[in-house]
């Protein structure tokens, strides 16, 4: 058990920050099989809520 309230804090947030970092993972795949499958680029940014500059940090674009 975490003893105080700043363990706490630092757990919560090291558990959210993890959960963002799948929610992108998951949203860059989406892109990707979007991409494969002929969607529009600004369908492909509307729906993943990603960047352009995303798609192109992960090789999409």
């Amino acid at each position: 058990m975490l003893a105080s309230p700043i363990y706490r804090k630092i757990y919560q947030e090291g558990r959210e920050g993890g959960r963002e970092k799948e929610k992108d993972e998951q949203a860059i795949e989406t892109a990707r099989r979007m991409k494969d499958l002929g969607a529009e680029l600004d369908f492909i940014l509307k729906v993943t809520g990603l960047t352009e500059k995303d798609l192109k940090d992960n090789q999409i674009l």
